[in-house]
Formats: C-alpha cells, structure tokens, sequence
C-alpha cells in the first residue's frame, strides 16, 4: 500500500521534470535564436546595418564637431574683435582724459591770466589816471608860466624896453633901448652864457661898474629879472 509520502514525492518529482522540460525547451529555443540570428548571414547583415548607422553617426558628430570648431573660431573671433574694440575704447577714453586734462590746464591758465590781465588794466588804468593828472597840472603850470612870461615880456618890452636875443648858440643877449633920454633909439646890451651852471657876463657895451659883485649875485641868486634891472640901472647912469 503506498504511503501519503510517497505520492507526494512522486508528485514533487513529476513537478520538477515538467520544469526541467520546460526550461531546456526554452533553453533550446534561444540558443536557436541566437544561433540562427546572430551568426553567419544575418549576423554580417545586422553588423552591416550597424556600421552604416555607426558611419551616419560618426559623420554627422564630425559635421557637429567641424561645425563647433567653426563657431569656436568665430567667437575667438568676436572675442578678438571685441578685446579690439574695449583697447580701442579703453584707447578713446585715455585721449579724452587727457584733453580733458589739457582742456582744464588750459582753461586754469587762462584764468590766471586773465586775472593778471585785470590786474595789469587796474594798475595801467590808474597810472593812466596818475599820468593824466600829472600832464593836467604840467598844463596848467605851463599855462601859468607862459602867462607869467607874457606879464614879464610885456614888462620887460614895452615898459623896460627890453628885447632878447639868441646868439652863437649858448648866448643869451639883452638889448636894452629908451635908456638915453636924448637918444631913445640907442641900444645898450650884455651878453651872457651859462658855463657848468654859473653865469658869465661874455660882453657888454658900453662898458659898467660892479660887473663881476653883479654876476656874483646872479649866480647866487639866480635872480635873473633883478640882474636885468640892476645892469639897465647902471646903463642909465652912463647917459648922464
């Protein structure tokens, strides 16, 4: 009589047969496959297939990578470019510092001198002023002078009756007439130089006294209209 175990065991070994089968079926089938599609003629097809997918693939990544090395060189390019440009930029704003530089050195001295220029104007401007006025009062004083002189000339011709006379350069003559009360006509005369500042009495006619006390006087003085009356004083006292 056979024994619970015993079915079970022979169930169990019939199981595991099953599975042995199925799994070297399988076995068999891909070994099949492999064989059948993986060798020989369909294997150099689908090595064939392969290697032109593989040289698509190959040139298309040379066409990329030819195409990057042109986009490497075109921007090496444009970086150049560009570093160009920002050294001419960088060149540009150097020349524009430096004429603004120049522009403002420029600008500074001519300030100065302008200043200088409205100091010099003052200054000018008022020696101007200080000349004019000086020039005014020389006028004035000239005009005074010249109006003194008329007095004197009139004094000296018509009252005197006194005229001078340049001669020989540096001599000065005095002419005298209405000295001799007979002879109004007749002329009495001196003439005189300056030597080294001092008077010298060179001739004189007719001859008078004190002559050298005269001169002497003049010379200390220097008081010519008084040695002029004093010399036609002694004139007159020759006619009496």
């Amino acid at each position: 009589m056979t024994s619970h175990a015993d079915m079970t065991g022979s169930v169990m070994g019939t199981v595991a047969d099953q599975e042995i089968a199925n799994l070297s079926s399988k076995l068999s089938q891909v070994s099949d496959k492999f064989i059948n599609q993986w060798t020989g003629v369909n294997l150099l097809q689908h090595l064939k297939h392969n290697e032109g997918q593989l040289r698509q693939f190959i040139k298309q990544a040379e066409d990329q990578i030819e195409s990057l090395k042109g986009e490497m060189v075109a921007l090496k390019q444009q970086a150049s470019s560009s570093q160009l440009a920002v050294a001419n930029q960088e060149s540009q704003a150097k020349d524009i510092e430096k004429a603004i530089e120049q522009a403002r050195t420029t600008t500074e001295q001519l300030l100065f001198q302008k200043e200088q220029w409205e100091k010099q104007l003052v200054e000018e401007t008022k020696q101007c002023q200080e000349q004019k006025e000086l020039i005014e009062a020389q006028e004035r004083a000239t005009r005074q002078r010249l109006e003194a002189l008329n007095k004197a000339e009139h004094y000296f011709k018509d009252i005197m009756a006194l005229e001078f006379r340049k001669i020989d350069g540096d001599h000065l003559q005095f002419v005298f007439t209405n000295v001799d009360s007979k002879n109004h006509d007749r002329s009495f005369y001196l003439t005189i130089k300056i030597d080294n500042s001092q008077y010298q009495v060179t001739d004189c006619c007719p001859a008078i006294d004190g002559i050298p006390e005269m001169v002497a006087g003049l010379n200390k003085s220097n008081n010519l209209m008084k040695f002029v009356v004093e010399a036609r004083k002694k004139f007159k006292l020759t006619t009496t």
